[in-house]
């Protein structure tokens, strides 16, 4: 009845470690064995066990924030080739409007201002796209002085074209 019962004791542990390791071939990382708080070979064996399994647990996390990571440089990547391929035939077209037409239209301020709003907004998809990408490697931000005035100004500008109902008054 000893033997059995020393055989049970020291069975039983091992029992369920390898039902642990089980759980954890099965994928699940959250299994852990309860600790004897005994300095044995089971309890120490236990500790170790657990220790793994949360330092996998750990890894695998920070393989799935790179793993997506990397999937979403790639959206952002594909993304950024799709928006630019219409930039350059829009921009270019702009500018031969501009240089063939210039003189041939009854309103050259407007067109110039037109096509130049044109220009100008192809030219900022153009950056949006650079920053949007670049933005899946988090670049250091960079910081210019510009003047608020025109700044708004131009907006202001880029606005009023949109409608004729509406009126903008900049002062």
């Amino acid at each position: 009845a000893f033997a059995i019962m020393l055989t049970s004791q020291i069975v039983r542990p091992i029992i369920e470690l390898v039902n642990a390791t089980e759980k954890v071939k099965e994928g699940d990382l959250r299994v852990r064995v309860k600790e004897t708080g005994m300095n044995d070979e089971i309890g120490l064996l236990f500790s170790a066990f657990n220790r793994m399994i949360k330092q996998l647990g750990h890894q695998q996390r920070d393989l799935v924030i790179a793993q997506r990571s990397a999937a979403w440089a790639e959206v952002a990547r594909r993304v950024a080739h799709e928006v630019k391929n219409p930039l350059t035939p829009i921009q270019l077209s702009t500018e031969r409007l501009l240089s063939k037409y210039r003189d041939e239209v009854s309103d050259k301020t407007s067109f110039e201002r037109y096509a130049n709003t044109i220009l100008r907004h192809t030219d900022d998809i153009r950056k949006i796209v650079a920053e949007f990408v670049s933005f899946t490697k988090l670049p250091s931000p960079f910081f210019e002085r510009c003047e608020v005035v025109s700044f708004i100004r131009v907006l202001v500008e880029s606005r009023s074209m949109l409608s004729e109902i509406i009126s903008f008054n900049f002062t």
